[in-house]
């Protein structure tokens, strides 16, 4: 057996070994030099004339894979034979490798060592070897090979030959001791072999112990957190990286360090990601924990950064830990953040890393030892005043572990390498029993096999089948290969997870983007995924069916939106994934009010919609939830069953993607996902669902339903999708639930028809109603829910009825509606049996708490308090008032809790926040005080409410967070708080004792769940703010309460809102310009107190808005019409009977804007003097019928006038037009005078008609122009926007525009997609024949479409064909197959006759 060393003996980088056994060459590693300084490469010259039949990798670190294409290169048929995890990892550090060299072409004119195409074909070469087990592969027939775990990293190995004519075992970098992400090294089992080529990396030291130096940088990063700079924690990118967040992670969970943002950074980023794919190859914890759906390098704690953008954002934000590469400063994301730390004090960086003595990182640590001050960075040298350590997470052996390692082998040989020589001579020391060889690069030396090799125990060498490459043998991958391909994955074992280039390796013997691409598309051609199915948390892998436990396949389906059946027979909903239950189930979150359930079995999935959109923060996913729902309902109503099932083909299945794609929504948008899979599963007579995802883990599966084409027939029409029958809404409402007292608002949704019901107390009617609101909504085929807000008077209301006897209420309530909690302040005495009572019967009535403040609990407690005799003077003289208070604040100001000290009748009286704590403590200060004045010190024994509560937060265990407002009770000297989280008793009873400590006082804490009617869900939000330091922005009461009072004495203050997940609070004003403008410096006060942001409600008060316009209208005047207000006009118009004089009608407008900040437009009035007669102010009034009849004659004939609606109540006629803002302007004067002949009120109805747009538009474009797309209607902007295929010229579109506003009075909008047909022109006399051909009653679209695929199936495939069913024109997406790229007219011309609907290809 004969070794040559061709680098990486003494020193580290460069590792690469040459061995011939068996006659055979073999190499093993190859990698590149860390120091730029020297040469990068092994001398692979050494390899010259050897014939090397395979190369095998330890691990993937660069230093021993970085020159492995250059070896491909040289050897192209030799196999490269790595544990899978290795091979993953080798594919994403050699991408790196690339980017660093491409940069560094550009940067410093430095040629790559090899280019990326290099990369790919050596990849093709890399077979995954089985870990521990004993195999041979068939370029090396007489040799048997093992691979063991080595530590160090995922996928790190040690090496075993075993041949006739030696044995030899190669180490790799290997860690003994067990780390968080990887277990500790094996030996491999050869008893004692020839050789042992040893790592010496840490030969002279030993390892500080781990656990010990875990708690020490955790410390230092929470340490730098607190002093408020940023942590920055340079590492390797793949294994030290992701040993550093889980160390942090774990610290946090188990409160040893406070919680903070980690953000994570470079190359550690990307290994991260692919180490969800190897879990075979981590702890079995960690292999656990991602076989269930837990991601440990993602979550809540842990951030990835994608540009610099987000790096920029970060070091302007809150302090934060950031984990990035590369550990040895020499470049990626960590030499940019360091550049820019480096020079605050504030700022921590803290290196785990091994350093080389010429990097950066190296240089930097001579701060500790004082050697150096500044360094060198990007070619800009900069003061170090960052705060610099060093901490030992060492994934090497030590100089004892490496020893034990080569003393349980007891090779005949040991060659140390890869470390320095004073490393290599100390651990030689240590090897007493072996001789120890120190072999130089280029070093080389001959084994013989002269004595008895023992063979492998307990391990039998399998040949490696050579199938696993290669065997689609040249045929292109079809559908029909799949299971094949199957067979031969399925038989590798643990390979549970495959990714497409293995696949393509498999199939192809090559991988690159053509055959990965291939893989993946014919994949997609099987929707049932009966043998590979798609990973969806990771791009391009894919489950291996058949080996995948359940939990493992449903794991990716955490921080998917899934549609839900929420309950049998009930609408089904979006939910987020929250996680997998050991019970076939999932736990979920729905959007609020849609049920009070998290846990539903794998059989109520419907379909899955796709991941959450990464920009929504955890506290966004409630209102983004509502939001998704809201527009698919808006979407839904806009598709069509009927179409998309005549767009199906009989006995062919379909996902959720192609019936998308089918009815010409987007596949990956989840509104439009979430709007199909709603109106598919609505259209149960249509279509059937023949697949659920639990049924063998596939896809949702639909079809065409048996019956489909009979229940076609019975609704031959398209639904209306007009604006839904109101009234017909709130009939059925009334039927299910009667009109109930307690019930005060219904509010429509005017784009998807959805009611929102207002109830006093939503909580209570959640239980009677919510059943029978459940019914209601299935019937009218809308969403009906109950608003989550109680109506505050109401609160006030049953809060005076429940009011104790004794008490009496003095101020406005205080209503926190995030906790549903309100709070009085009340004087007069209780007790308490009284107040718990009170309390009990208000949460029975309104299902919130109450709480009363400042009045006296105990019949005991003194109606008033005095202040209270601290100190006598003994003997002394009284000096005078002004003298006592000057010597008594002297001594008493720096006291901490002191308020002032004022004189009365010869009495100094002190205030301090905590006099029960100051009484005491102070007590010969107070004598002291006495002498020296001749004076009385007495002190006010009462408390500073706002302190004790303020100590109380506190006080509080980090943690935990305070549930409403604290309760303080006097005569008990005690303070009640109600806290949410969850900490050791041990800090609760600390938080206790420091509280007394600091005011004298008690703390009596509660547990949320303590409380009656409390459930584990309704304070989520407030264990959400439980992490937050107590210099974050104000919590929500608080900041609501601190708004509601500083905004609560101005003019026209209506209330405050709050948007939770938005962190804004929305005052609203009466007129919002105004406040504005006048309360501008009061409203950023808000912001800046409270950290919260504030925005105005710019919605003008239409009450408000009546009675300014009531007082300011000139007499003479009066409206006969609701005001139309113009929100983005900042305009309100009204329209008037009777006379006034110009001028008075002038200083009524300028009134109005100094009140309202608004214009003011008057139609009608006295500026177009109106005749007298109009006025009558005894108008005698109709009947109903007769009123209907005289607007039916006026307006019956108009061909815009549509519907007539009455409204006896408000003895108003609404009138409904096609476009109503045309139809005032046009029919003003009929209007009104229908007005004064029946003595209704004449209204015309606010919304348009959307169809009636859309047609207008129509009308009004070329026939080769389609409307493709959703139609967007902006109300306000009186606006439409649509999507056209196709190209107009400017002066068309002008033209157009122009039009459309003289038809309708809106404003059009045309985007144009750019999607050019080839549609075929005629000539003129051609055309005029097309028109006379297509003149005919056109076919039932049904039937066109039949026929146009058989004729022109047969030029190639049909993509896609839509139907123009307004128009009749089929649009027709042709892909040619036979190298034809034209298609007869007279083909066309013979299809329009035959079916009598024009023909565009596209």
């Amino acid at each position: 057996m004969h070794v040559l060393f061709i680098g990486g003996t003494n020193e580290v980088g460069a590792s690469c070994l040459a061995v011939q056994i068996a006659d055979q060459w073999i190499v093993i590693d190859a990698g590149v030099r860390v120091d730029r300084s020297a040469d990068p490469l092994p001398n692979f010259a050494l390899l010259e004339d050897k014939d090397v039949r395979a190369i095998f990798v330890t691990h993937a670190h660069a230093d021993h894979i970085g020159a492995l294409p250059l070896l491909h290169q040289a050897y192209p048929d030799a196999p490269i034979f790595a544990s899978r995890a290795t091979g993953l990892l080798m594919e994403v550090m050699l991408a790196d490798a690339q980017r660093i060299m491409q940069r560094r072409a550009v940067d410093e004119m430095e040629l790559p060592l090899y280019p990326g195409d290099l990369v790919e074909r050596m990849l093709n070469q890399v077979r995954p070897l089985p870990v521990g087990e004993a195999v041979t592969v068939p370029e090396l027939p007489e040799v048997t090979v093992i691979a063991s775990p080595a530590g160090h990293i995922a996928g790190a190995v040690s090496f075993g030959f075993v041949a006739s004519d030696g044995s030899l075992v190669v180490s790799g970098d290997i860690s003994v001791t067990e780390q968080r992400t990887v277990c500790g090294a094996q030996p491999p089992p050869i008893e004692k072999p020839d050789l042992l080529v040893l790592e010496a990396t840490y030969g002279a030291r030993l390892h500080a112990n781990r656990q010990a130096e875990e708690q020490r940088l955790a410390q230092a990063v929470a340490e730098g957190i607190e002093r408020g700079g940023h942590v920055l924690i340079p590492c390797f990118g793949l294994g030290r990286g992701q040993e550093v967040l889980l160390l942090l992670v774990d610290a946090q969970q188990k409160g040893l360090i406070p919680e903070f943002p980690i953000y994570v950074d470079g190359l550690v980023r990307r290994v991260c990601s692919t180490y969800h794919l190897l879990p075979e190859a981590l702890t079995p914890r960690l292999t656990r924990q991602i076989s269930k759906g837990y991601y440990p390098f993602a979550g809540r704690r842990i951030t990835y950064v994608k540009d610099e953008h987000d790096r920029e954002h970060i070091l302007a934000g809150e302090p934060a830990c950031i984990v990035t590469s590369s550990g040895m400063l020499t470049g990626g994301p960590s030499v940019w953040y360091a550049s820019r730390l480096i020079s605050n004090p504030q700022a921590s960086i803290l290196i785990t890393s091994y350093q080389d003595e010429e990097s950066p990182g190296r240089r930097l640590l001579d701060v500790v030892d004082r050697r150096q001050d500044h360094l060198d960075l990007d070619g800009v040298s900069t003061l170090i005043q960052c705060h610099v350590g060093k901490y030992s997470l060492s994934a090497h052996a030590d100089a004892g572990e490496l020893a034990s390692y080569a003393a349980s082998l007891q090779p005949l040989y040991v060659a140390l390498v890869h470390g320095d020589e004073e490393a290599r001579l100390a651990l030689r020391a240590r090897l007493p029993d072996a001789e120890v060889l120190l072999p130089d690069n280029a070093a080389e030396f001959t084994i013989s096999a002269g004595r008895v090799v023992y063979p492998v125990t307990h391990n039998h060498a399998v040949a490696l089948s050579q199938l696993a490459v290669g065997i689609g043998k040249g045929r292109l991958f079809e559908r029909a290969h799949v299971e094949q391909l199957w067979q031969v994955v399925s038989q590798i074992p643990l390979l549970r997870i495959v990714t497409a280039r293995e696949l393509a390796l498999i199939w192809e013997g090559q991988a690159h983007e053509e055959t990965i691409t291939r893989i993946l598309d014919v994949l997609k051609q099987d929707p049932r995924y009966r043998y590979f199915m798609p990973h969806r948390a990771l791009e391009e892998a894919f489950y291996v069916r058949g080996k995948s436990t359940a939990s493992e396949l449903f794991s990716d389906l955490i921080g998917q939106v899934l549609f839900v059946q929420v309950a049998f027979g009930g609408s089904p909903m979006p939910a987020l994934c929250r996680g997998l239950l050991p019970t076939a189930s999932v736990r979920v979150q729905f959007a609020p009010g849609v049920s009070d359930r998290i846990r539903y079995a794998y059989s109520t999935i419907l379909d899955v919609l796709g991941a959450l959109p990464e920009h929504i923060e955890e506290r966004q996913v409630s209102s983004y939830l509502t939001e998704l729902s809201r527009q698919a309902r808006v979407l839904r109503r806009s598709l069509s069953a009927r179409k998309l099932a005549l767009a199906c083909q009989e006995n062919t299945s379909y996902t959720l993607s192609e019936l998308c794609e089918l009815i010409g929504v987007s596949s990956r948008e989840l509104v439009d996902r979430l709007a199909v899979a709603d109106l598919v599963q609505r259209s149960s007579s249509l279509f059937y669902v023949q697949q659920m995802p639990q049924f063998e883990e596939g896809q949702t599966i639909y079809t065409l339903a048996p019956n489909w084409q009979e229940a076609l027939k019975k609704d031959e029409a398209e639904p209306s999708t007009s604006q839904l029958d109101r009234r017909m809404v709130l009939q059925i409402l009334e039927q299910h639930i009667g009109n109930p007292p307690d019930l005060y608002r219904r509010r429509f949704d005017p784009d998807t028809g959805d009611l929102t019901l207002s109830f006093h107390f939503p909580d209570i009617a959640k239980k009677k109603y919510q059943q029978a609101l459940s019914e209601a909504a299935e019937e009218v085929d809308v969403s009906i829910i109950i608003s989550p807000y109680a109506h505050q008077d109401a609160l006030s209301e049953v809060a005076q009825q429940v009011l104790p006897e004794g008490l009496s209420i003095q101020s406005h309530p205080s209503v926190y509606q995030e906790s549903k909690h309100i709070h009085f302040e009340a004087s007069g005495q209780t007790t308490p049996q009284a107040l718990k009572e009170a309390q009990t019967h208000y949460r029975d009535l309104t299902g919130w708490h109450i709480t009363f403040t400042g009045a006296t609990i105990g019949a005991t407690a003194l109606p008033q308090t005095l202040p209270e005799m601290v100190a006598e003077p003994v003997a002394g003289v009284l000096v005078s008032p002004e003298e006592a208070l000057q010597f008594a604040t002297q001594r008493l100001s720096s006291l901490p809790g002191f308020v002032r000290v004022y004189a009365e009748d010869s009495n100094l009286i002190v205030s301090f926040l905590f006099p029960d704590v100051a009484r005491g403590r102070h007590a010969s200060l107070w004598q002291e005080i006495a002498d020296a004045t001749g004076w009385h010190v007495k002190i006010v024994p009462i408390a500073a409410r706002d302190a004790l509560i303020e100590v109380a937060r506190r006080s509080l265990p980090d943690g935990l967070v305070c549930v409403g407002m604290p309760e303080v009770l006097p005569a008990q000297k005690t303070v009640r708080l109600i806290y949410d989280g969850y900490d050791s008793q041990e800090d609760i009873s600390d938080a206790r004792t420091e509280f007394q400590v600091t005011t004298g006082w008690m703390l009596s804490l509660l547990h949320v769940s303590s409380l009656p009617g409390t459930t584990n869900g309704s304070h989520l939000h407030s264990r959400a703010l439980a992490t937050r330091p107590t210099d974050k922005p104000y919590r929500m009461e608080d900041a609501l309460h601190y708004a509601q009072e500083l905004l609560k004495p101005l003019p026209g203050y209506l209330r405050v809102k709050v948007e939770v997940d938005s962190h804004t609070l929305i005052p609203r004003f009466a007129f919002p310009d105004i406040a504005r403008e006048r309360y501008a410096e009061r409203l950023a006060s808000i912001s800046g107190v409270t950290g919260w942001n504030v925005r105005l409600h710019m919605i003008i008060y239409p009450p408000a808005l009546k009675e300014v316009l009531t007082r300011i209208l000139p007499e003479g005047l009066s409206c006969v019409d609701t005001p139309s207000i113009y929100q983005e006009k900042r305009k309100v118009g009204i329209v008037c009977v009777g006379q006034a004089a110009p001028e008075l009608v002038e200083e009524a407008r300028r009134h109005f804007i100094e009140e309202t900040g608004w214009e003011l437009e008057l139609r009608g009035s006295s500026v177009e003097v109106l005749a007298e007669e109009c006025v009558s102010e005894h108008i005698p009034m109709l009947a109903r019928g007769d009123a209907m009849v005289r607007v039916i004659e006026t307006f019956g004939t108009a061909s815009d006038f549509y519907q007539l609606g009455v409204d006896d109540r408000r003895t108003t006629l609404w009138l409904h037009f096609f476009f109503p803002e045309l139809a005032r302007s046009r029919y003003a004067a009929q209007l009104e005078h229908l007005s004064q002949e029946t003595g209704w009120k004449i209204e015309v109805d606010k919304d348009v008609h959307q169809k009636a747009l859309v047609e207008a538009v129509i009308r009004l474009l070329p026939a080769h122009v389609t409307i493709i797309g959703k139609k967007s209607i902006l109300h306000e902007q009186l606006t439409l926007r649509l999507t056209c295929t196709g190209i107009l010229e400017p002066e068309q579109i002008r033209h157009i525009q122009q039009c459309f506003t003289r038809e309708t009075g809106w404003s059009l909008v045309l985007d144009f997609s750019g999607q050019q047909a080839f549609y075929l022109a005629t000539n003129s006399n051609e055309q005029k024949a097309s028109v006379e051909a297509t003149a005919r009653a056109p076919l039932h679209e049904r039937d066109a479409q039949v026929i146009v695929q058989t004729k022109l199936g047969t030029y190639g495939n049909i993509r896609r064909l839509l139907v123009d069913a307004i128009r009749h024109i089929l649009m027709v997406n042709l892909q040619f197959t036979n190298g034809q790229r034209h298609i007869d007219t007279t083909l066309l011309e013979e299809l329009e006759k035959e079916t009598g609907w024009h023909i565009q290809l596209t």
